[in-house]
């Protein structure tokens, strides 16, 4: 029988590692149907919890003897002798059919097996969350994979249209902080011509009281110097008529 044409199924929990359909594009193009669970549901679901593990578990625990002596070794001997019957049990086509009968993969299961899940726990996207739902579907499917992508596209326009706006407040943030920065240095200019001018106008102040002065003492100096020769004069005249 060839399976060269035959589709393989593959069964996986709901991780968000799994968010990435690039991967589920390589198992499309490779025939491999690839079926999520629903999240919280695997113990419900997945065909080695339901039974081969559970069978093996159930075969270790009822065949396992403990040893007399409590040493290490006599333990994993104990354990040695009753693994190969363990194993062969659990994998025997009985418990792998029933396994897959158990975990609603196969039609003849008895009732919808998401029913003795609790709804709290079945609801796959909470409102905080902005992912693609693609919990317990087939994600390699066509029409699931293009509304995954275009979803991704439009989640990363978004992030662009959103970096952008940032860009933009920061800019705007950055251009009121030197249009104040201007008129505040608009203002100090301002204050120092102002402060400029009162400097001139106070020196020049001071040098019309210094001219002032200087005007002043020389006035002063040339009236006394006047007074002084005039009175010379006045006792030269009268020493004359006196010898006269």
């Amino acid at each position: 029988m060839s399976l060269e044409n035959e589709h393989i199924l593959l069964l996986l929990d709901s991780h968000a590692s799994r968010a990435d359909p690039s991967i589920w594009r390589e198992f499309q193009k490779q025939q491999v149907d690839v079926l999520t669970f629903v999240p919280h549901s695997t113990h419900l679901c997945q065909p080695l919890d339901r039974g081969v593990f559970a069978v093996f578990k159930s075969e270790m625990t009822n065949r396992f003897e403990a040893p007399s002596s409590s040493s290490s070794s006599s333990k994993r001997a104990a354990i040695s002798d009753v693994l190969p019957q363990a194993i062969r049990t659990a994998l025997s086509p009985s418990v792998i059919q029933k396994t897959f009968v158990c975990s609603g993969v196969l039609h003849n299961s008895s009732g919808p097996v998401l029913l003795k899940l609790h709804e709290s726990s079945i609801d796959p996207l909470p409102s905080r969350r902005k992912r693609f739902n693609f919990y317990g579907k087939v994600i390699t499917d066509e029409n699931l994979l293009e509304k995954w992508e275009n979803h991704l596209k439009m989640n990363i326009e978004r992030k662009n249209e959103m970096d952008e706006k940032e860009k933009d407040e920061v800019k705007t943030v950055v251009d009121d902080k030197k249009k104040i920065k201007r008129r505040f240095l608009h203002v100090k200019n301002d204050d120092s011509d102002e402060e400029k001018k009162d400097n001139a106008l106070n020196r020049a102040e001071g040098k019309r009281k210094v001219i002032r002065r200087i005007n002043t003492d020389f006035v002063n100096f040339l009236l006394c110097r006047f007074l002084n020769f005039s009175h010379f004069i006045f006792l030269g005249q009268n020493k004359e008529k006196g010898s006269r």
